[in-house]
């Protein structure tokens, strides 16, 4: 089973200065949603505990901000139908880019790298860095 993913659309271009936001629900919905005017995001806690809060369907929100490291980017990919010519069996369009999402947890505690695996991406991209770098051996004895 072949898999391409075709990220030549946006790689050059500007990434979305949108609001994007991990909730911790299922919603049955894949299109546009007004989030601007419907989902309002209360900052004032941000300045001492680096958390917002807000309110959805009736629950209390907390949630975190993050943001990639610079030389990375998140993305929103589609599932689309290979092109002609290509044998992928499943075939993914970049179709958005973005710096910055916030992740968010249910009532009064702000998410954790325990409770959110995203939140650990920092330490998995310096991990990887790490792992990757040339090793140099010394010929001491």
């Amino acid at each position: 089973m072949a898999t391409l993913v075709d990220g030549r659309v946006l790689v050059s271009g500007p990434e979305s200065a949108a609001a994007v936001h991990l909730l911790p629900c299922r919603i049955q919905h894949n299109g546009p949603a007004n989030v601007t005017n419907y989902f309002v995001v209360n900052s004032s806690d941000s300045t001492q505990t680096g958390t917002v809060s807000s309110t959805f369907r009736g629950r209390g929100l907390q949630g975190v901000a993050l943001t990639a490291p610079c030389e990375y980017s998140f993305v929103v990919l589609a599932n689309t139908r290979s092109p002609h010519g290509t044998e992928a069996d499943h075939y993914w369009r970049l179709q958005n880019r973005f710096k910055n999402i916030t992740v968010w947890a249910h009532d009064e505690h702000a998410p954790t790298q325990q409770s959110e695996p995203l939140l650990n991406l920092p330490n998995w991209i310096q991990l990887a860095t790490e792992i990757h770098e040339p090793v140099h051996v010394s010929s001491e004895k």
